[in-house]
Formats: C-alpha cells, structure tokens, sequence
C-alpha cells in the first residue's frame, strides 16, 4: 500500500531509519533534534514522503496500540504504563542518557483537556482541480472546479468592505488542496459512497431512490429510516465493474457538507424545484468570519456552484450578500472560557445577573483579590469551587448585575463587524451611560414636564415657520438620521445608524436642544413658544423610538407606551419616512458649525484652566468655510451663552491669520520611522514656512528631505496673541480672550454665588418650580460688591422672590461660603494681570 501510493519504497521502518536534515528544525531553538513519526504527523509524513520514509501507524481510533508492536500492543498512548515501559526499556539497553520534568505545550482537546493523539488515516476528497499559476504580474485560473467555485464567490457580496471577504475567498481558493470531506465519526451525515474492499473500487450513490434500485441487501431494514448509521450501513449494492459486494464506507461526512446544503436541503430543491427557485438565493447570511472562509462559507459557495448546474440559477451564489463579523471577548479582549472564569452567560447578562471568578490567592482576603484580580462592578464576592483544566480549584467569585438584553443588543449593533466585541460590566457602564442614560434621561425630562402642564400631543401644531432656529434645526437633523436608518440597514450596515443615532442624542438632543431650551419648558405662561417646544421635542422622541425600536425592542416599547399611545405597540408602527419638507440642509450646516465652534472654545477655555462660570471678554473666529462665517453671525448670541463670554466676532484671514503656527517633530514616531534621515527631517522642518506646512499637513503627506511626513509625525501648536489662547481645527481658528478685568471677575463671583444656592436648593429636594427667600451675607468687600451688582441676576437663576436680612427660619437651609479665598485670590490675580 505504502509503494502503490507512493508514500516511501517497500521498506521497514527499521531499515530507514536514520538522521535526516530538515528546514523546520535548526539549532536556534531547543535541542535542534526532532524525532520524525511519519504516521502520527502531519508535517513528519509530509517529510517522509520527501526523503522515502515509511509512515507507521502504530494507533487505532482509540489511542491503543495495534497488534503486532510487541509489548505495547493492547496499550493506551496516552496511559502511564507506557511512559515507564518505554524509559525503562530505553535503560535496559543502555541508550538512555536522562530523564527530567520540563514545561512543553502540547495541543490538549479543548472539551475533554486530554493530551491529542496524531495518527495517519484514510479520508475522503473532492479533487479541486489545478491552483492558479502566475506569469510576471499575471494569474492564470485553469479549467476545473475550483475556477468554477471562484467565479461563484466573483458574484457575490460581502460586507464589511473592510473585511475584504471577496478576496480571502478566492485566497482560500487559491492555496487550498483537494477538499477533506470525510469525518471518522459515528453520527453525521452518512457519505453515500460504496467501495469494494478487495479492489478498491468505489461508487457515489445520487439519491435515495438509485439506492433503492442498486440495493441488494438491507434495503427492508432501511426503509423507512432517514440515510444516517446503523440502518444505512445494512445496504449492499453490486459493482457495476467486477459485480463483487460493496458495502458503505464508516465514515460521515463534514459537518460543513450538512450546513452548506442548507440552501438546497430546507428549500425543496428536489421535490418542488418551483419553490427553490422563488426562494432562492437568500438575501442575507451572517457568521463569524476568522474560520468561516473555509468552512461555512466555502461549503456554501461550493455546493451551490454544482447544485445550480443545469438549472436557471447557475453559478448565482446562494447568498446576495455575506456580513462577516469578529469575536466576543471578555472586557480586557481575551478569549471567553467557563474554565478561565471570564465567560459571561446570556442569560445572566440580560436578565438576572451573572458571576465571574479568578483562582484563589491565599495570602489575600477573598475581597481585596476580588478588588484587585476581578473587573469592577460586583455588587459582592464570596470564595467558592470551580473546575479548571478539568480539577475542581478554590476561586474567588464575583456577582454582577444583569448587563440588560438592550444594552448588548446596543452594543452588538454599534460595533464594527470587522472587530471583536468586548464585552463585560466596564464596556456596558460605558455604553450604558454614553448612551441609553442620555436617551432615558432625555424621555424623563420631557415626561415630567409634559405631565407637570397637561401637555397635550393632539393639540393643533405651531406651524414651522413660527418655531424658532433650533426647533426647525433638530426637526431638520431628525429627517436626515431617518435617511441615514434607512441607508444603513439597506446595505445591511446597521453599526453606521446607531453611531449616527448616539451623536444624534448625544450632542444634539441631550447636550444642545435639552439644554438650550429649558428655559422655554420651564416659564409659568403657557404660550405658542411652549407649545412648540413640546411639540417639537415630542415628535423627537415618539419618531426615534421607532427608529430604534429593531435594536433596543424593549426600552423603545416602554417609552412609546410612556410618551401616551398605551393602546399601540411600537413594534406595529410603520418605520419613519423622512419629510422632505423639514429638511434644511443650510440650517444643519449651520448648527453643526456652531457646535463644532462651542467645542472649540470649550477646549480653549480647558487648555486656559478657566471655567465656563467665569465670564470672558471675547472669542474669534477665523472661519474655512461658510458654515462657521453663518454660524458666526447667525448665532453669536448662543455662541456668547454657551461659553460666557461677551462677544463672538469674526476674523478675517486676509489680514493676516489669526493663530501662528509652529511644528515640531513628534519624536515618538518620527524617531523610529525616519532613523538616519530624522536630523534631515528636523532641519528641512526648521527651515520650512509653518503656517504653509501645516496647511499642506491637513490636506495630506509632505515629502522633506527625501522621506515622507504624515500629520502623525509631527505636532502642531497654534499660538495666539499675548492675552488669548487659540486652537484650530480642519483650518478653522478659534482665540479666546483670558484676560479678566474687575467687571468680569465679579460677574464670575456671582456664578459661584448661584451655583451655592443651587446646590442648597437641592439638599433642600426642592422642586424645579419651587420659589425661594434668600440671605446672602459676607464681609469680603468685593464679593460684596459681586453680589449686589449683580442681584437681580442671582435672583432669577434662583427662583428667589424675596431677600432677607438676617439667616434663619423654620425651613432655612445654609451654607458657608467656602470659596471667598478663592474668589479673593481670583479677583486680585486677575486685577494684577490687567494692571
């Protein structure tokens, strides 16, 4: 058998042996010594077949030794017994030089752990014709049935593009050998094919009713049985060649052979072919894709290309198109095992909470290695037992709440497909608050306040053209996030629509329209202002909980149940159509660069260490485009509230930039990337107009000194006028003014007065309408005077109707005013600066 294969000549084993070279053993690593068992791997029989060593396959499916290898025959591999024989015989004859215990990975069954037990088998293929060949820059696909499955796969989708699934297909394709359809297993799916032992002859059978007709035997035992062991094996069937017995082979097939005729098998392909052809192909498949490209994925696309043959559906893929995503792993990205303790069960996650453990550490306390060794977030720990590497250990357990089956629904659909999921209690508080608590937040400030004035959806509108910027400007951004849903899950890319609808919450909704207009839900008088307001946050939150609601089912039913259509289930409504007529793209642009702008200046107003509550004199603007010049002088008003300050002006560039601009080398990874050439680099950089560089930095790279330079490998600093502080973003230059003069500090006094008074009324749990009587007393002159300069203000933000003279009273609430040295120290470094 061995010489008819021609896997080595007709030679013992012990004939041959010998010491032979070889490219994957060198003396760099471990002993530069391997021994070779050509029946029991697969890299040594490829090396005997190389070099004409017999393999020998001393094994049966059970990891005993076959008859005939003396002392060892009957033996387990894997037992003791044979270790001792073998070091034992080894000293008998004198050829041992040591024995000693040493670490050494060796692959384990990842169910069982027990040690793998490698031996040469017969198996079945599917000859997949010649690999491609390349001339020069070109590849040449031959005739056969791997051209013809590439072809299928050409045909096609598959998403993300990022993952570039097409071409890992056809890659597969490419290098793969003929195509391993056998598994030396008892359940499965029973290969139809019998052989004829003694020539090895061997016939495919084509469906149930041939075997029927070619049945000599066991036919009555099988009938009414599905094709699968033992009552498939009973049938025997004569060679149509040497009319000898044939009996099935004992193998199954691959598992991947069952899930890619699913296509087929689950369609009536062959009983109603009418059928199949309506429903073929399917419109949307999606699996992990790391292993998939040659299993799944390539059983599907190959099966498919020879069932389609002879039908009107030839070579049509069946799938229009693939979604190939990555892994779930624990918080910290390593792979999920029940054995490890970082494995999250479903379940628990959504509903009722879920443990985690670590193995126990004696010299701590359970709940300081708790703190220390677990993820955060467990509400209690405890030590218990697990099983690790098959024997039961002390651990340290952690609880945790449910994750909620929202919030991972959330957190699956956000996350690009080509990426791994990260999941744990640390990545769901993130989401959680990022997003779903911003949403919930939103829903509650609108409900109370719409219950607290009778606020009554079926009331006539305010038409458009009466509401204010912001209410047509968040009408206008809801109509483009309904185009942005409908795209999305067009092209099956739903992790684009939930960015979009958390940006959406997020900076729009909660941080901008909420925020603003709290003032418009919170006055007394009941006008069409009011009314607008309500209506437009309304018809906010009613259309995007219906957008949402395929995501997050059970948090868009409680809200829309909530917002008062008790009767209707979200779930029912038809999904949001943008209106065309609310769409201004003009006004979107324009509120976009207006919170771009308010970033900007918040992040001067950071990198100047000045809170917002200290009022400044000035902020300008040098805008790159149109949008922020609108911005500017449409809404400098809400530029001047958002970030106190008491101008918001516009500079033009033609008289000379607003900010200076100056690069330097980012020696983190110029250094490495550059090497010889970075003090090249550092002088061209030198030498080089900043102001042009940068401009030509943001636009894309820059060649100096004969190398290539990305924005990464420099950093830019914008330096500003003596006084202010700038910062530029994709061209646009924002300077803020941080000089403080008298005025302004005891403005910004009278903040922090406000914002004690706030802070009382609350640990008072007063309610948002609720009007109060204030004392205010201090014998620092100058907050003295920041108070009464500014009463009148302090008064309104407060809700106070009426001052005292003296503290005190039966419901009185106080508090020292911690922060005079502070204001004190703050009003003379400002009047030092001015001066």
């Amino acid at each position: 058998m061995v010489e008819k294969r021609k896997w080595a000549p007709a030679v013992s084993g012990k004939q041959v042996h010998r010491v032979v070279g070889w490219k994957d053993v060198g003396e760099t690593e471990g002993t530069g010594i391997v021994h070779i068992a050509p029946g029991c791997g697969k890299e040594d029989f490829a090396l005997g077949k190389e070099v004409g060593l017999p393999p020998v396959a001393p094994l049966d499916e059970s990891g005993i030794y076959h008859p005939g290898f003396g002392a060892l025959s009957g033996k387990s591999a894997t037992s003791q017994e044979v270790v001792d024989f073998v070091v034992n015989s080894l000293k008998e004859k004198g050829l041992l030089f040591a024995t000693e215990m040493y670490p050494h990975k060796y692959p384990h069954c990842w169910r069982c752990k027990q040690e793998l037990l490698y031996r040469l088998v017969d198996e079945w293929f599917i000859n997949m014709g010649p690999r491609p060949t390349t001339e020069g820059e070109k590849e040449t696909w031959h005739p056969g049935f791997r051209t013809e499955v590439r072809d299928t796969v050409e045909k096609a989708t598959f998403l993300p593009e990022e993952l570039n699934g097409k071409a890992r297909e056809s890659d597969w394709l490419r290098n793969m050998g003929d195509w391993m359809i056998s598994k030396k297993r008892y359940w499965g799916l029973a290969l139809p094919i019998w052989v004829d032992h003694e020539t090895g002859e061997f016939e495919v059978i084509g469906s149930r009713q041939e075997l029927k007709e070619r049945a000599v035997e066991g036919w009555a035992e099988f009938d009414g049985h599905p094709p699968h062991r033992p009552w498939i094996d009973k049938i025997k069937i004569r060679s149509q060649k040497t009319g000898k017995l044939m009996e099935r082979i004992p193998d199954v097939g691959n598992p991947w052979l069952v899930a890619g005729i699913v296509a087929f098998s689950t369609m009536r392909f062959r009983k109603d072919p009418d059928y199949w052809t309506k429903w073929y192909p399917a419109d949307f498949i999606t699996e992990s894709f790391p292993g998939q490209f040659r299993n799944w994925f390539y059983a599907l696309l190959a099966m498919s290309t020879v069932m389609t043959q002879g039908t009107s559906k030839a070579g049509t893929p069946p799938f229009k198109s693939l979604l190939g995503h990555g892994m779930v792993r624990d918080q910290n990205g390593e792979e999920m095992h029940k054995s490890k303790g970082n494995s999250i069960e479903f379940n628990g996650a959504a509903n009722d909470g879920y443990s985690l453990f670590t193995e126990r550490k004696p010299k701590q306390t359970v709940e300081d290695q708790a703190k220390k060794d677990l993820p955060a977030g467990f509400t209690k720990c405890s030590e218990d037992e697990a099983i690790i590497d098959g024997k039961p250990q002390k651990v340290v357990k952690g609880f945790y709440p449910p994750i909620g089956a929202d919030v991972i629904r959330w957190m699956y659909c956000r996350t690009n497909p080509v990426s791994n999921i990260n999941m744990g209690p640390g990545p769901a508080d993130e989401l959680r608050a990022k997003f779903i608590l911003k949403l919930w937040n939103t829903y509650a400030f609108f409900s109370n306040y719409a219950r607290l004035d009778g606020f009554d959806p079926a009331t006539p509108q305010v038409p458009l053209n009466d509401r204010p910027d912001i209410d047509r400007w968040i009408l206008s951004d809801l109509q483009l996030l309904i185009q942005k849903a409908h795209d999305a899950f067009k092209s099956f890319n739903v992790m684009d629509f939930c960015l979009e609808a958390e940006k959406f919450i997020d900076d729009k909704v909660s941080n901008w329209y909420v925020r603003r207009n709290r003032r418009r839900f919170w006055k007394s008088e009941k006008g069409s202002d009011k009314q607008a307001a309500y209506q437009t946050l309304y018809t906010v939150l009613t259309t995007f909980t219906k957008l949402i609601a395929t995501v997050v089912p059970f948090m868009a039913e409680t809200m829309w149940q909530n917002l008062g259509v008790k009767d209707t289930s979200v779930h029912l409504q038809d999904y949001p159509k943008a209106d065309e007529t609310l769409i201004d793209r003009q006004l979107s642009d324009d509120m976009e660069a207006l919170l771009r702008l308010v970033s900007l200046g918040g992040a001067a107003r950071n990198a100047a260490k000045i809170k917002v509550r200290q009022p400044l004199a000035e902020l300008r603007v040098q805008p790159i485009n149109d949008a922020d010049r609108r911005a500017v002088e449409r809404f400098a008003d809400q530029i001047q509230e958002e970030l106190n300050i008491k101008r918001a002006t516009l500079h033009d560039g033609a008289k000379g930039s607003l900010l200076k601009a100056e690069v330097k080398l980012n020696m983190k990874t110029a250094g490495p990337k550059f090497g010889a050439k970075l003090k090249d680099v550092s002088a061209a950089l030198a030498a080089a107009d900043a102001m042009k560089l940068a401009e030509q930095l943001r636009a894309g790279p820059v060649e100096m000194a004969g190398v290539t330079v990305e924005a990464g490998d420099v950093t830019i600093n914008w330096n500003a006028s003596e006084g202010w502080i700038g910062i530029a973003d994709r061209g646009t230059h924002v300077a803020l003014d941080t000089r403080i003069t008298p005025e302004l500090a005891r403005e910004g006094m009278a903040r922090d007065v406000i914002r004690q008074v706030q802070d009382l009324r609350k640990n008072a749990d007063l309610q948002i309408e609720d009007r109060i009587v204030l004392h205010l007393g201090t014998d620092a002159d100058n907050l003295n005077q920041a108070i009464e300069t500014h009463r009148a203000y302090i008064a309104a933000e407060t809700l106070t109707t009426d001052w005292a003279k003296n503290p005190g009273g039966v419901h009185s609430y106080q508090r020292s005013v911690a922060t005079r040295r502070v204001i004190d120290d703050r009003f003379a470094q400002s009047a030092k600066s001015k001066a």
